[in-house]
């Protein structure tokens, strides 16, 4: 998953699922959600994982090898009819709920706008080969 916040403030996100790409914009009477939830796993994890759209799991630092691992698992599915600050996953901690709209997106002008927008990226094998500030 790609995320970004552009400059109108709407969190927009981008990713790619069978050869698809899907966009994901901000809109508070969006179809859409994308949850962050702090974790353990356990067996409903691995469900709400697999019931998502797309998903992403970091794991989060521990304070001590005896401490259980948690993770950050962020999701983005259909909007659910939860109440709002209520984990999707039992025992999880809802950290953030943003409401969108998912839909399928155009590759070619996906890349062309990242083109415009970002420099190009310049490569060197010794620091004498680059060029002075």
């Amino acid at each position: 998953m790609l995320l970004q916040t552009p400059r109108d403030g709407r969190l927009t996100g981008f990713g790619l699922k069978n050869g698809v790409v899907y966009q994901f914009v901000e809109n508070e009477h969006g179809s859409s959600e994308l949850d962050m939830i702090a974790s353990g796993e356990n067996n409903e994890y691995f469900a709400f994982r697999d019931r998502a759209t797309f998903s992403h799991v970091m794991g989060l630092p521990k304070a001590n090898d005896a401490e259980p691992q948690q993770y950050l698992v962020m999701a983005v599915r259909p909007a659910s009819t939860l109440p709002a600050g209520q984990s999707p996953i039992p025992g999880g901690r809802l950290v953030q709920r943003t409401i969108g709209d998912l839909a399928p997106f155009d590759k070619d002008l996906l890349i062309l706008q990242l083109r415009q927008e970002d420099r190009p990226m310049r490569f060197y094998l010794q620091v004498g080969e680059m060029p002075p500030r």
